[in-house]
């Protein structure tokens, strides 16, 4: 569930914030609520033409002739725009909020700051290392959900200005990009809970899921056909998850490097059991588990660490000895070498073309 939420989050602005062919709208003097893309008559068209400068067969979407002034220049669009609803039935928050032309370079916000929450991985990884994978997916999750739902709350029934819906926006997209860091450490949950047989089978299927997200946002947008709407379809559906996260059981590899052993105890038994194991194998697990930690862990694992950093540090002198680290040449010398058929091939020292006497 949480690699389809995922998918779906990743490909909502395509859809919100899509930009749909536009123009801009005529004066009300010349043309009393224009509000169809395409002319409607032979006197709107007319009108768009004299008004709006045409190019290779499509309207210009920023700028309508000044006829106010002998010279007929060309000024951005006074009145706003109009919007073709031929492709996008909906409302769409570009054409809600008017992000085109001038203002269109504030769209990409809305992508950046959902990939700027991925580096919360810096920080959701290390506290799921020290708390655990379940709780820290579960906390995240829950995080995630509480500030999508105030944020769509507000936009949906208080009355606020388009810039301030904007910034509202803005912050529900920064807690989507969250789910990306959520995504992550389930990936190493279901890792560790996979046997080495299926681990790769199992990492196929999460990146379908992801892949199966993006279809599903499709869908979601052609039946919802407002911006606002699939935004509760997609925080309802990151939802679901709860449910299903209540059932995923903590890391056995997280409890046995904290020493939690009578919960890795009753975890190994609850999987042996579905798997179909025997409760000898179960029990003889859970015994080795704490003399494997108390003769590896505190014994050679800092062993480990001190070898290889010393040969880290060997390997770091060694480079420093390098003539070409000192940016001393090579010496020459002499390279024989023997040909295949036992001849020997000397190569001399290379020769200075000046010394040449001719």
């Amino acid at each position: 569930m949480i690699e389809f939420s995922a998918g779906i989050v990743s490909l909502y602005y395509v859809y919100g914030a899509a930009e749909p062919e536009h123009r801009c709208r005529l004066p009300s003097q010349i043309w009393p609520n224009d509000n169809q893309f395409n002319p409607i008559n032979a006197q709107h068209e007319a009108c768009l033409r004299q008004y709006i400068p045409m190019e290779n067969g499509r309207w210009d979407q920023c700028h309508i002739f000044n006829l106010t002034i002998s010279n007929k220049s060309l000024i951005d669009c006074p009145n706003g725009w109009v919007f073709d609803r031929s492709v996008f039935l909906g409302l769409t928050f570009t054409e809600e909020a008017s992000l085109v032309c001038h203002a269109k370079a504030k769209k990409s916000w809305l992508s950046t700051l959902m990939q700027m929450a991925g580096f919360a991985l810096l920080i959701i990884g290390v506290l799921a290392d020290r708390f655990g994978r379940k709780a820290i997916i579960t906390t995240v999750s829950l995080l995630l959900l509480t500030i999508c739902l105030s944020m769509q709350i507000v936009m949906q029934w208080i009355p606020i200005s388009i810039n301030l819906k904007f910034g509202l926006l803005l912050t529900n997209q920064f807690a989507f990009g969250l789910i990306f860091s959520t995504v992550n450490v389930a990936f190493v949950l279901m890792l560790e809970l996979t046997t080495s047989t299926y681990r790769s089978i199992a990492g196929s299927i999460a990146s379908c899921c992801f892949a199966f997200g993006g279809v599903l946002i499709t869908l979601f947008a052609y039946l919802t056909r407002h911006w606002q709407t699939l935004l509760w379809t997609v925080t309802a559906f990151i939802g679901l998850s709860f449910p299903y996260l209540y059932y995923i059981p903590e890391s056995p590899l997280h409890l046995y490097s904290t020493k939690q052993y009578s919960k890795l105890e009753t975890l190994l038994r609850r999987i042996a059991k579905t798997n179909g194991r025997t409760d000898s194998e179960c029990r003889l697990g859970a015994i080795i588990a704490p003399v494997i930690d108390s003769s590896v862990v505190e014994q050679y694992l800092s062993l480990t660490f001190y070898v290889y950093g010393s040969v880290a540090l060997a390997v770091l002198l060694l480079i420093l000895l390098l003539p070409e680290t000192k940016n001393v040449s090579l010496g020459d010398t002499d390279d024989n070498t023997n040909n295949k058929d036992g001849t020997q091939i000397i190569v001399s020292p290379p020769v200075n073309i000046g010394d040449i006497e001719i």
